[in-house]
């Protein structure tokens, strides 16, 4: 009977970890990716810098935030075509479906050819970016002054709002990126029996009841 309660005790303490582990965990807030972060290889929005005739050409996706959360990695198909290989990323607050202001931005480099299947750009470690919960938002991306980039489209054909450097915005054909980091929530005052403490005392309250009655069944037999 002794080593049915410590496989109890070990099971309770191993579900816990799980569900203590899984609310640790980051999340996908939004993805256009297919499985594997395949994407559209032989088209995408033609992202170029100033230095190229008719140019510069940007585009800016929107998603809303259905929780509050906060960003740590963004993933997005960038593939290169000429010129410095290098674009910036930017979020940015969503102003009545136009661009907002700026929330964080970031330099990245190094794309694969146009054409290929990867891998795409990551951007990771990312800090004090909170997204409020029905909010929405642009992920936009621009080029170095002479460079001709894709953000290539998802192969899911998925669309939503896009917004280019000129023009209104439009539903139009997704490119390919991802959202992840951690749901928030604003901690609730001191209500027994809420969130991971009261998920701690019922579990305890259960295993207390368990050893209980195997000492009363014990002492029957």
């Amino acid at each position: 009977m002794r080593v049915r309660t410590s496989r109890f005790a070990a099971f309770f303490c191993g579900c816990l970890a799980f569900i203590v582990s899984s609310i640790a965990q980051a999340d996908v807030l939004f993805t256009d990716f297919a499985l594997g972060n395949i994407f559209d290889t032989g088209g995408g929005w033609t992202i170029a810098g100033p230095g190229i005739p008719n140019g510069p050409f940007n585009v800016a996706m929107n998603f809303t935030s259905p929780v509050a959360f906060d960003v740590t990695q963004i993933d997005i198909a960038l593939t290169h075509s000429s010129g410095p290989n290098a674009a910036t990323v930017g979020l940015y607050n969503d102003d009545g479906g136009l661009l907002g202001t700026l929330v964080q931005s970031w330099s990245v480099a190094g794309f694969p050819s146009f054409g290929s299947s990867g891998p795409v750009t990551t951007i990771s470690g990312i800090s004090g970016v909170h997204l409020i919960a029905g909010n929405r938002y642009y992920l936009r991306t621009t080029a170095d002054t002479d460079s001709v980039d894709a953000w290539n489209f998802n192969a899911l054909g998925i669309s939503g709002q896009v917004l280019h450097a000129q023009g209104n915005p439009d539903i139009q054909e997704f490119s390919a990126f991802d959202i992840i980091g951690t749901p928030t929530a604003a901690v609730p005052g001191p209500v027994v029996g809420a969130g991971l403490p009261g998920l701690l005392l019922a579990g305890s309250a259960l295993l207390a009841w368990w050893c209980k009655k195997w000492k009363a069944t014990a002492v029957a037999g």
